[in-house]
């Protein structure tokens, strides 16, 4: 027999058995024996020996030390130990029905014992066993094959060890050598599986991991013959976390602002958002640029606003030259510092003092003219540039909207100075009209 501390020089319990002297005269009839000196007698198990060591737990880990201890209470207890596997058979309760009897009463005080020396947790494995054997190997079972987990549990427990010169050095020993059994009574664990727990024990450094040590767990705890839990699932599963890791990196760290631009380059085609590489001016590109180094050097806007209408795919503006032709609306003169509007039927309306700038559209289309010839212009030229940059402006885009609020009213109509503009027609029945700063019709 091999349990415990079998592998030590203690005694093995042979009780005498006289049924080999013994002859039933009969079948089925008892040996005279059995009645004055039967095979097996009634023994106590002598529990006040069991002293302070603690009950069997799996949480703890010490079935090691505890089946050890059980077996050493047991054989003080004149062989009770024998009732733990099958080297002490039932008599055959007809030729022997005392022996038999007693038998059963030594093997219920062994299972009672078991019982009372395992705590609760462990009393549903057991409560249903009908012998002190069957108890025995249930617990075996139970705490003996436990998987890499517990090993790595005890490996780690004994790393953490230390001899100390306050501690007893024979004491420390003692410590590991318990462990070191406690390691191997679990069995020797194969090249596979001693990788398995050096991967566990890697594991068990950092706390962000214990999801993954927990799953990884559950899967040994799982395993079976038939469909083992090695290595690969190990790494399969680290695998898996660090892709959700790297996963969760990247939706942290913000997007360069390059990609930003290149991405509303890619998006929006409208040169009005562009900036000009050429000039540095806004709504157009250095392509459609007339400034000197641009695409359109040396042509003026018209051309240029045609040339990029052609690429995009517009249709191109009617030729001016075709509807210069025609008699204008209207035109704006300038004599001295007044500017005066002559309509189509050649009457002049002074106007008292030069538009806002601010009122027309901000463009860079008056950058692209020669200085000496916007030293020439007079403030009403500005003006009326600027209308035709703004009206060319407003031809090209797509839709307009406005919202207006009819309940809202912002300025008064007095405050819009109008009294500011004079207009009137000239004396004169000619295409042509004389125009003086000395004469008012109001």
């Amino acid at each position: 027999m091999t349990l415990g501390d079998s592998s030590t020089s203690d005694p093995v319990s042979t009780p005498a058995s006289p049924r080999s002297n013994s002859v039933s005269p009969l079948p089925n009839t008892p040996l005279l024996s059995d009645i004055s000196h039967p095979s097996v007698s009634i023994q106590s198990v002598k529990e006040s020996s069991w002293g302070t060591v603690a009950l069997l737990d799996k949480n703890s880990n010490n079935y090691a030390a505890w089946s050890r201890h059980v077996v050493r209470i047991l054989r003080l207890s004149s062989g009770l130990d024998l009732y733990l596997d099958s080297s002490l058979p039932a008599p055959d309760p007809y030729l022997e029905p005392r022996a038999n009897r007693h038998w059963k009463i030594n093997n219920a005080a062994v299972q009672a014992f078991l019982f009372m020396k395992c705590a609760s947790s462990e009393h549903p494995f057991i409560e249903n066993c009908s012998s002190a054997e069957e108890i025995w190997s249930t617990l075996e079972k139970r705490h003996v094959h436990q998987g890499p987990m517990s090993q790595v549990t005890l490996i780690q427990e004994a790393l953490a060890v230390r001899y100390s010169s306050s501690t007893p050095f024979a004491d420390t020993t003692l410590v590991l050598r318990d462990l070191n059994r406690r390691i191997w009574d679990m069995g020797s664990p194969t090249s596979e599986g001693f990788l398995c727990i050096l991967m566990l024990l890697a594991l068990s450094a950092d706390d962000s991991l214990s999801a993954v040590r927990d799953a990884i767990v559950s899967g040994l705890s799982g395993s079976t013959k038939d469909h083992a839990y090695t290595s690969s699932h190990i790494i399969a599963r680290l695998d898996y976390e660090q892709q959700a890791r790297s996963m969760a990196i990247a939706r942290t760290v913000p997007v360069p602002s390059e990609a930003h631009v290149v991405r509303a380059g890619s998006c929006n085609h409208d040169s009005k958002q562009s900036i000009c590489s050429n000039c540095k001016k806004p709504r157009h590109t250095a392509e459609f640029c007339i400034q000197p180094g641009g695409g359109m050097a040396g042509k003026t806007i018209a051309e240029a606003q045609q040339a990029r209408d052609i690429k995009r795919g517009k249709k191109p503006t009617k030729d001016k030259d075709k509807t210069s032709s025609k008699q204008p609306a209207g035109s704006i003169i300038q004599s001295g510092s007044q500017a005066y509007i002559v309509d189509a039927n050649g009457q002049a309306h002074a106007i008292a003092s030069a538009p806002d700038s601010a009122h027309f559209l901000q463009t860079d289309d008056l950058a692209s003219v020669d200085p000496l010839v916007l030293d020439s212009l007079c403030d009403a030229d500005h003006a009326e540039y600027a209308h035709i940059a703004e009206y060319s402006w407003l031809a090209n885009q797509d839709s307009l909207h406005a919202s207006v609020d009819w309940h809202e009213k912002r300025r008064s109509i007095d405050d819009l100075g109008l009294a500011a503009i004079t207009a009137a027609p000239l004396p004169t029945s000619s295409r042509q009209t004389a125009l003086s700063l000395e004469i008012s019709p109001f």
